[in-house]
């Protein structure tokens, strides 16, 4: 069998479909552009600068996730499970109209509860707003989960209302960020883990028996509340992932 030839010039063409909303409309325009470099930004930069061969470009804002509780342990019979954070949301924007840079500030992780009744911290913000020239409808902001709240070692029935995830807004996709789900004790037994929020990643922190929450690896994700069964030992919890911004430019 004879192969047909690929057409000259084509080797790193590949077709794009942008996205487009008009009210309740949804659309899909074939652009055809070449595909450019692919930016990982893990750094806040006021003016970042696409390539002059631009002709698209989407960017993908990840809030920082929240970061986990911390727990006072409380002795023999009493079980202490602080909350873990929630993750940062997602936000998604595709331009054909770019500016010459763009304002990009990465939300910071959300600090680890110390150990005790500690809670731990909100994750920051992260956004993307064109700076100089004629994107201004360019404006996203993907914010970050929240803190896990710490707690004390108990021998009856508690309840933890768990940690929300981060809202979105400004872009073509909005994406919230997952959230801690409520946990309980009943009579000093744990009725489960608590999980943290995932971002567009998933989260890859969790909390074992007597132990410090785990940290979070992946960008925009929650940490992990600290645990105490049965001793009086405090435990602290995990930082949240730090934000992200992925950035696909388009020649």
């Amino acid at each position: 069998m004879t192969l047909p030839k690929r057409p000259a010039g084509s080797a790193n063409r590949e077709k794009i479909s942008a996205v487009v909303t008009d009210g309740d409309k949804l659309f899909q325009t074939d652009t055809g552009f070449l595909k450019g470099p692919i930016s990982y930004i893990t750094a806040s930069d006021a003016a970042w600068t696409p390539d002059p061969k631009t002709r698209a470009i989407k960017f993908t804002a990840i809030g920082a996730g929240g970061g986990g509780g911390g727990v006072d342990g409380q002795g023999a019979t009493t079980n202490a499970t602080a909350d873990s954070g929630g993750g940062g949301a997602t936000c998604i924007k595709f331009l054909e109209t770019i500016d010459s840079s763009y304002n990009i500030t990465i939300g910071a992780a959300g600090a680890a509860g110390a150990a005790g009744n500690n809670n731990g911290g909100a994750g920051g913000d992260t956004t993307v707003v064109g700076s100089v020239g004629p994107g201004t409808n360019c404006n996203l902001s993907a914010g970050g989960g929240a803190g896990g709240d710490g707690t004390s070692g108990a021998s009856g029935n508690s309840t933890r209302a768990g940690s929300a995830g981060g809202t979105a807004t400004g872009g073509d996709l909005n994406l919230a960020g997952g959230s801690c789900p409520p946990n309980s004790t009943t009579n000093g037994e744990r009725a489960g883990y608590t999980n943290p929020g995932a971002s567009i990643f998933p989260a890859d922190a969790y909390t074992r028996n007597n132990t410090t929450g785990l940290a979070a690896n992946n960008p925009g994700t929650g940490g992990a509340g600290g645990n105490q069964i049965n001793a009086g030992t405090n435990r602290a919890g995990g930082a949240g992932g730090a934000g992200l911004v992925i950035i696909e430019e388009f020649f």
